[in-house]
């Protein structure tokens, strides 16, 4: 045998192949390091003797998040920290890592101890609520120690186990004693922190509902929003109307009228004149949530109040203020709030006017012929006048537009008798005698402003913002005042005769879709682009929609 023969007499193929060997710890192990807090005998005080200080810091710990009891776990660290032992519940853990910080370790969040964790040992949930109480209801504690440890405990509140001590031994009630009987009525950043704190805490589930509070609590509360507790501060003042809202919706009839006694919704419009967004946004919350709560006839005084100028002026010069980039969340509240105004508009678009309101509004007289300044310049036969009673009282029985029709006509007349004499004049001058009647194109005007501002029904897409409805004290009114010149302008411009109504208020309605396609945020803006958007220009717009359309039907045939 030679060597080549004799070396390869020595390797063979393995009969089976090899197993790969998982090295990998089970998915419910895990590995990492405890780290011993710094501040351990701050929570503990006597429990932790002095001459225990121990240069032994960390820990490394394999962890199985399954099974392993975590009381165990924490003997075990507490043993090899060389920490001194006790029979009560002294130490827990905690995350270390930002995205759960200040959570302690239970049993139904261990699942989320990753590979390579770092916990810390401190004291217990119990423990740390002691040593907050204790401080908290320290007499001889400074203004200043006061806003730390508040601020400490703001970051602890959020933690459920915490929440569960802290309530158990009674520093739920502390919070709200100190608010009732005006403990830190000295210290206003004091009292906004205290708040603060209740905030976060009676967000837990199941400790305790809004619905349990005082009566004292909701009046004091109250007085930080009325002004009677005659101190200023943007955040006492935002977490107050956050708890009002939070009280107003907690589903108790007795704190519901409570909160409508002693918040009265006008007495929240003066906020809305601060530049603090979130004073803003909460203040457009609670006045939704009080509109929504209200019973009807308080529903009506709520809308009376926003269509005032104080209101108005509010909106228009801190929430909507020149340059100013709208809060989203400031946003869905005005929507609200136009929905609610639009809301008033469909209650009377959808109710039946009476023969006698349809008849005081027919015989105005500066709307007939009677006039020397009616719509008329010729003489109307009463036929001609009976018919068009008729076609009135027909057009405007149907709801929409209903009695708001008949409102709206007679707001114009009341508030722009001198559009309706320039009309008059104008027809008066007209060789080819074509006139139009004010009364049926008002309805019909009426008719086209509801379809426009979805006042009777929502867009399936939600409602938009429409900035111009808060920058008038007549929005409707005045919008239809803006297409009832429209109207006499495109008539004029289309020659249009008696025959042509239709098509002319077809007309409008593309000049108006196509300028509130810009979103201008005022009325005079409005009227600004329909002044562009003449008869002649729109036509010069369709053309070129045809022929852009007919060029693209020929490619697409080319292109077949």
């Amino acid at each position: 045998m030679g060597p080549d023969q004799l070396g390869a007499a020595h390797f063979h193929t393995a009969s089976k192949p090899l197993k790969e060997i998982d090295i990998r710890l089970p998915e419910n192990l895990v590995k990492g390091a405890v780290k011993l807090d710094p501040n351990l005998k701050k929570y503990l005080g006597d429990e932790l003797p002095a001459e225990c200080n121990t240069n032994v810091t960390w820990a490394y710990v394999t962890f199985d998040k399954q099974n392993e009891v975590l009381t165990d776990l924490i003997t075990r660290l507490s043993i090899e920290l060389k920490l001194p032992q006790s029979e009560r519940n002294t130490y827990a853990l905690k995350f270390e890592d930002h995205g759960n910080d200040g959570v302690f370790l239970t049993k139904e969040n261990r699942s989320l101890v990753p590979q390579g964790f770092i916990l810390i040992l401190t004291a217990s949930p119990e423990r740390y609520a002691h040593y907050f109480l204790s401080r908290l209801r320290n007499p001889s504690i400074h203004n200043g120690d006061l806003r730390v440890t508040l601020s400490e405990l703001m970051a602890l509140c959020g933690d459920i186990s915490f929440a569960t001590q802290f309530m158990r031994i009674g520093g739920y009630d502390y919070i709200f004693e100190v608010i009732e009987k005006g403990l830190c009525a000295d210290s206003v950043s004091s009292q906004s922190r205290f708040l603060q704190a209740l905030l976060i805490l009676m967000d837990h589930h199941g400790l305790m509902y809004w619905s349990q509070v005082s009566d004292e609590f909701v009046t004091k509360i109250a007085e930080n929003i009325t002004g009677r507790a005659k101190q200023e501060d943007n955040t006492l003042l935002v977490s107050s109307l956050n708890i009002i809202d939070l009280i107003l919706n907690a589903k108790n009839e007795e704190k519901m009228n409570l909160v409508f006694r002693e918040v009265p919704f006008e007495s929240l419009i003066r906020h809305l004149e601060k530049s603090d967004e979130r004073v803003i946004l909460n203040v457009l919350t609670l006045m939704n949530s009080l509109y929504n709560k209200a019973r009807d006839h308080v529903k009506s005084d709520i809308v009376e109040h926003l269509h005032v100028t104080p209101f108005r002026c509010a909106i228009e010069k801190s929430v909507l203020r020149k340059g100013k980039q709208l809060d989203v969340g400031i946003e869905q509240q005005l929507v609200i709030v136009q929905r609610i105004q639009l809301n008033k508009l469909s209650q009377k678009a959808m109710r039946i006017p009476t023969e006698a309101e349809i008849e005081r509004v027919f015989q105005l007289k500066l709307l007939n012929g009677e006039s020397s300044k009616g719509i008329y310049a010729n003489v109307v036969t009463s036929e001609e006048k009976r018919a068009e009673f008729l076609n009135f009282t027909e057009a405007v029985i149907q709801t929409p537009p209903g009695s708001l029709a008949l409102e709206t006509i007679l707001l114009f007349v009341t508030h722009y008798s001198d559009s309706i004499t320039k009309i008059s004049v104008e027809n008066s001058m007209r060789s080819d005698n074509n006139l139009w009647s004010l009364l049926l194109v008002s309805v019909h005007l009426v008719q086209m402003l509801i379809d426009i501002l979805h006042v009777i029904n929502e867009p399936e897409e939600g409602d938009r913002l429409m900035v111009l409805l808060f920058k008038s004290d007549r929005p409707f009114l005045d919008l239809f005042a803006v297409l009832v010149k429209l109207f006499h302008r495109t008539w004029r411009e289309m020659h249009a005769s008696e025959e042509d109504i239709k098509k002319v208020l077809a007309v409008v309605r593309k000049q108006i879709d196509v300028c509130l396609l810009e979103k201008p945020d005022t009325i005079e803006k409005l009227e600004e682009l329909l002044a562009a958007h003449s008869y002649p220009h729109m036509k010069k717009i369709w053309e070129k929609e045809r022929s852009a359309k007919e060029a693209e039907e020929l490619q697409s045939d080319a292109v077949k």
